[in-house]
């Protein structure tokens, strides 16, 4: 297996990530109850929450937008061939910048919405 090869395969897995994210985006989006942003989170009681309806919703666009920001920085190897550095920078930078930010925009999040 060539570099071109190699970086289009892993472009295929990081744009499957993206998606996996924008799923679950859609299913916090969708929820009744309210939804978690990470495993260890402890559970919350719609009777905690001003509005569960906006908290999901706001998670799940959270989510859509990282996966979505996830997927395109995958896209340029399948029509570029010497994007794999391109790729590295850009995937680096999503985890390095989006995972905090989303960190922070959760604490906002529990700022706004938790009675």
């Amino acid at each position: 297996m060539n570099i071109e090869e190699l970086s289009i395969l892993f472009s295929a897995i990081i744009c499957a990530l993206g998606v996996f994210y924008i799923v679950i985006g859609i299913f916090n989006f969708c929820a009744k109850k309210p939804v978690r942003f990470y495993r260890f989170e402890k559970l919350l009681n719609s009777s905690q929450l001003v509005d569960v309806a906006k908290w999901n919703k706001c998670h799940g666009m959270m989510w859509i937008i990282f996966g979505a920001v996830i997927s395109v920085t995958a896209l340029p190897a399948f029509f570029i061939k010497e994007s794999a550095g391109y790729q590295y920078i850009a995937l680096g930078l999503c985890a390095i910048i989006g995972v905090p930010a989303m960190m922070v925009y959760h604490k906002y999040l529990k700022n706004k919405y938790l009675k």
